[in-house]
């Protein structure tokens, strides 16, 4: 082969090596508007400030259309908190949600549905707690321990949805850990 083909070929592939760096880089870029733009609208719908507190709800797979999920969060854990959800406990959830402002077509209940069908991962519990904090800082004092009696009065109807023996027994020990978490997580 000639120096001259040698030279071309070598040529070809810095180009495509370098074509291929620039789809990276205009992938990327793409991807960081993207982000940026999902938290100004995940910022918009959540009155949150907090940068870090966005980027970890972006990486929960938050959106503005499923963020009454988080709020509902610690009735996920309560449900699972046996290992299992039943019916009932199902249900329970899932009328919060309603509640809340949820409907059926919404991307929070579907989230909500989804984790009722599969244990979400537990760093979404730690996200919870930091979103949980940042809206009672947000809150007027007055009405810190409304919403802190509300989250803990839904959670402790998801724990008896399943009864037990004329109400005996309601919660499961596993239930009263979880409710102690929450407790002390909202404190």
């Amino acid at each position: 082969m000639s120096k001259n083909v040698l030279k071309q070929r070598e040529q070809a592939f810095e180009a495509a090596y370098i074509a291929r760096l620039d789809r990276e880089r205009i992938a990327k870029m793409h991807t960081d508007r993207r982000d940026e733009e999902n938290r100004d609208l995940l910022r918009s719908a959540s009155g949150i400030s907090d940068d870090a507190l966005l980027q970890q709800l972006l990486e929960q797979g938050m959106t503005p259309d499923n963020l009454k999920a988080m709020s509902l969060v610690p009735l996920i854990f309560v449900a699972w908190a046996d290992g299992r959800v039943t019916q009932e406990e199902r249900h329970a959830t899932l009328e919060a949600a309603e509640a809340e402002g949820a409907s059926k077509e919404s991307g929070a209940y579907e989230l909500l549905e989804a984790w009722l069908e599969e244990p979400p991962a537990p760093n979404i519990m730690e996200t919870w707690k930091e979103y949980i904090q940042t809206v009672l800082d947000e809150l007027p004092d007055e009405d810190h321990a409304q919403l802190k009696e509300l989250l803990l009065g839904r959670a402790r109807r998801v724990a008896r949805a399943s009864g037990g023996i004329l109400g005996l027994g309601a919660i499961s020990e596993a239930q009263k850990k979880m409710l102690e978490k929450l407790k002390d997580a909202l404190a």
